[in-house]
């Protein structure tokens, strides 16, 4: 029997060299026999990892002296040194304490053996002949496990070497500690310096929706009084001509204000859109209706060419108009009285090109770039003072810019006009619309509704009252929060034109109580406010408002909406 193992033992002392892999993990078989240890070897060998061979105890205690082991497998039948005797002495040394052991034995395992074995620190018992599937598993998992150990024992030693540096450094760091100290109380100037500028644009904000407010007030009552100058203007009277350039005047007074919150807006980035399936030839429509008036006074000619087909957009209707219109004015503004404005729309799939053309004052080369920048006018000579405050291209371009849209300026140069031309996407076609049923079809009766205005500008809630009385409505008054409610209460209003910015109560209370006690559980109630930015808008609909007007509003648009059937 020696000289059958004596070859095999020769063998396995090559994997003995001490010049194994130092990337790879260290496995040792300890195990009296060769043909065990070369079984061992032919099963573990396509780990990849290094395999030392050790022929007895004593073997195996010097190996663990010199080598750190992810797994050793330990015969339990060897001769001086038996398998449990050397794992004791194994876990005696430091270095090994911890390295998990797996017991190898012929013999079948009993419970003294077992408890021998874990009372060693045994990790799991295996009775040969051995099944290479089920060693490789186990001994996988602590390769596995010894692999970590190794990257967290590198990650520790880079960690080590990078504390040496950060130590070699701090006689440098010292040196420039007082510079970093200068640095922090100069950021912390900045800092304070950034609040207090946020401070003071909010502050700034506050004071333009208040200025808003207080400048849309008195336009209110300026507009209502000029509508009844006109209902009861005889075809003689010869002052409306006058009528018509106040009310030119006071329109153009609440463009400003429009003008002057939009700037706050625009350097916010505050604008918001609230998009539903929108027909831009109904917006296009509605633009050209507003900017008659303007047009109209400077005589100029508008060409529409837009074909009958409807063009879906997805998109916020009000600020579609909003574009639409401040090309319009845009155009009519830079041009000669009497002058000729080309508004032509076109379609591609997917794609609508809205251009606006006129025979304007033109753009320079070097002013088509800035055209659409803040605060950005051409000519401005004194007899070029069109008005306005230089934002409305800005505005437009924004607005087209959040409906996912492009606008561009071109112009062959002074005195050739200008062209401004957006491109939006489109929808898909809509269903046709249902067209109106005869019985729906013409004129019907004129519907008085009960009526309740508050308003706590006197001037402002008497003249709405007799433009909607003159309209046969009923109307009541009421000038503070308090009697608001006890004229809903007592009155029962269908519609209540509600101010905001109320004494002892705001209109949002007077709103919400309103709701909460069922005295306008079917009624309209409509903010008339000179607050008009979003957040407003936003209070208003939590409030149970159902509509929000900004003053000054059309009393032409309060007598339609009030002569509408499906109003409530």
């Amino acid at each position: 029997m020696a000289t059958v193992s004596d070859a095999p033992i020769n063998v396995v002392d090559v994997s003995r060299d001490r010049s194994h892999d130092p990337d790879r993990v260290n496995i040792l078989m300890v195990d009296d026999q060769a043909s065990n240890l070369l079984a061992l070897r032919a099963i573990l060998e396509g780990l990849g990892e290094n395999l030392i061979a050790a022929h007895n105890g004593e073997e195996a205690l010097r190996d663990v002296l010199d080598m750190d082991f992810a797994v050793i497998l330990l015969d339990v039948q060897m001769p001086v040194l038996d398998g449990f005797e050397t794992a004791d002495l194994i876990r005696r040394r430091e270095r090994s304490r911890h390295t998990p052991i797996i017991f190898l034995t012929a013999y079948e395992q009993n419970d003294v053996q077992a408890f021998k074995g874990y009372s060693l620190g045994a990790v799991d018992f295996l009775c040969k002949p051995l099944v290479p599937e089920i060693l490789r598993s186990k001994v996988s998992v602590f390769v596995e496990l010894k692999r970590m150990a190794m990257k967290l024992e590198r990650q520790a030693e880079q960690i080590r070497e990078t504390e040496r540096r950060e130590r070699e450094r701090l006689l440098l760091e010292e040196r420039q500690r007082w510079e970093m100290e200068r640095l922090r109380a100069e950021s912390e100037k900045e800092r304070k310096r950034a609040e207090e500028l946020a401070a003071a644009d909010r502050r700034k904000d506050e004071f333009l929706a208040m200025l808003g407010h207080e400048l849309r007030n008195p336009l209110a009552p300026i507009l209502n009084a000029l509508h009844l100058m006109r209902l009861h203007a005889g075809p003689d009277d010869e002052t409306g001509v006058m009528r018509e350039l106040i009310e030119r005047q006071a329109r153009l007074m609440s463009h400003l204000v429009d003008d002057l919150l939009n700037v706050s807006r625009i350097t916010r980035g505050s604008i918001h859109l609230r998009k539903t399936r929108v027909n831009l030839r109904d917006v296009v429509a509605l633009a050209i209706d507003s900017m008659r008036p303007f047009l109209a006074a400077h005589r100029h000619q508008i060409d529409i060419r837009m074909g009958q087909e409807p063009i879906w957009l997805n998109g916020d209707a009000t600020r579609l108009e909003q574009i639409v219109a401040n090309l319009l004015q845009n155009a009519g503004k830079y041009m000669e009285d009497g002058g000729r404005i080309w508004l032509t729309v076109e379609t591609t799939p997917g794609q609508v090109e809205l251009e606006v053309r006129d025979q304007g004052i033109g753009m320079s080369a070097d002013l088509v770039p800035h055209v659409f920048d803040l605060f950005m006018q051409g000519d401005k000579s004194l007899d070029r003072s069109q008005g306005g405050l230089g934002i409305g291209l800005t505005l437009a371009r924004r607005l087209v810019e959040l409906h996912g849209g492009t606008i561009a300026a071109a112009s062959d140069g002074p005195g050739q006009g200008s062209v401004f031309t957006i491109r939006l996407p489109t929808l898909p076609p809509a269903p046709a619309d249902v067209a109106p049923s005869p019985s729906s079809a013409g004129a019907s009766p004129p519907l008085h509704r009960r009526v309740l205005v508050v308003d706590d500008n006197l001037d402002a809630a008497t003249s709405l009252a007799m433009v909607l009385r003159l309209e046969g409505h009923e109307v009541s008054l009421a000038h503070d929060g308090p009697a608001a409610l006890a004229a809903i209460a007592r009155d029962r209003p269908e519609v209540v034109f509600l101010d905001i910015g109320l004494p002892g109560m705001s209109g949002y209370e007077v709103a919400r109580r309103a709701r909460e006690d069922g005295s306008m559980k079917d009624g309209l109630l409509v903010a008339i406010t000179g607050y008009g930015q979003d957040q407003d808008r936003q209070n208003c609909h939590e409030a149970g408002f159902d509509l929000h007007l900004v003053k000054p509003v059309d009393p032409t648009m309060i007598r339609e909406m009030l002569a509408f059937p499906g109003l409530l």
